[in-house]
């Protein structure tokens, strides 16, 4: 990562907030190999193999991707959030035909619009998160710079 990219992110998000949002996305990886493995498998327990992934999988990409590809470029979350979801509805659009010999083959599955449901909620709750940190990290950043201030005063 960029000399430039870390020293952003916290001061966007506060260096606790990021440290915490890396381990969570380290976290969602063992549930998600799982699900993957169930649904390779054949097994589908219900929720947690049709939507599970959908849920864990869309925050894990959103954060990866909020944290590397459009914090490089300087991106406003939303961007992160809508090329997330256009890549969700392609992945599931494709799942309406049978794509197996081609590039995109990997996307065979059954198609759920319900899924594409899951994938705007879940970036809904990853964009407000982000927005709760950001407005903690401002609110703090305030707090020190008058801390700061009415100390260099007297």
């Amino acid at each position: 990562m960029s000399d430039d990219v870390e020293p952003r992110l916290h001061r966007t998000l506060g260096a606790r907030a990021v440290r915490i949002l890396d381990w969570v996305n380290v976290a969602i990886l063992a549930p998600i190999a799982y699900i993957i493995h169930l649904q390779r498998g054949g097994q589908h327990p219900g929720w947690l193999t049709s939507y599970g992934a959908d849920v864990l999988g869309t925050a894990w990409i959103w954060w990866g991707w909020r944290r590397t590809v459009f914090a490089r470029a300087r991106a406003p979350a939303e961007a992160t959030v809508v090329t997330v979801l256009l890549l969700g509805v392609v992945w599931e659009w494709c799942q309406r035909f049978d794509l197996s010999g081609t590039i995109l083959s990997g996307t065979q599955g059954t198609f759920d619009p319900w899924d594409i449901v899951a994938y705007a909620v879940t970036l809904a709750g990853c964009y407000a998160l982000e927005r709760l940190l950001q407005r903690r990290a401002q609110a703090a950043a305030r707090t020190a710079e008058s801390g700061a201030g009415a100390g260099s005063t007297a």
